[in-house]
């Protein structure tokens, strides 16, 4: 799954050719982090949030819901932790979902997308003139299964059943 370089090993080899700088790079998933945690801060004032922002509805919805499947009262984490370990999550998702997009570009659409995985995935879809996408593809559920792994999720099998669940609902 890993690189050794703190990436995800790629099937495709995503297109460089307009690669933004590096320090547009970092600007950008330091910006999208941000966001992320302060979706931890609105989820925290709703519930005790201790969950990844991995799932299929808004960013906070996600936090409430991954926090509410849980079986155990989960001990207090830095909400900085799971907030890297969220967007390395969604990134992951929507890499493996399209896997000609570059990490960076991932990174670019959740921003724009505040950090929404359906949101970015439209965008993803308009951007690039794609006539059909359904969330509910083949490709879902192995999709939301790394996500759940890349966030260090305990159960991630449970996460992507719960989903799965929820999201046949969706439609």
């Amino acid at each position: 799954m890993s690189d050794g370089k703190g990436g995800l090993r790629r099937v495709v080899r995503p297109q460089t050719r307009y690669r933004p700088l590096s320090v547009e790079q970092d600007d950008e998933r330091s910006r999208l982090l941000s966001n992320i945690q302060s979706f931890y801060h609105h989820a925290s004032a709703r519930h005790t949030a201790a969950a990844i922002c991995v799932g299929l509805l808004d960013p906070v919805s996600n936090i409430l819901a991954n926090t509410l499947l849980s079986d155990e009262v989960a001990p207090p984490v830095d909400d900085a932790d799971l907030a890297r370990r969220s967007l390395d999550g969604l990134v992951a998702f929507l890499l493996y979902f399209f896997p000609y997009l570059a990490d960076w570009d991932a990174v670019r659409y959740l921003l724009l997308a505040d950090a929404d995985l359906l949101v970015a995935a439209r965008l993803i879809v308009a951007s690039r003139g794609m006539t059909a996408f359904s969330i509910a593809s083949a490709a879902s559920e192995p999709a939301l299964r790394l996500a759940a792994q890349v966030a260090g999720h305990p159960e991630p099998e449970r996460l992507v059943r719960a989903w799965m669940s929820l999201s046949s609902r969706l439609h």
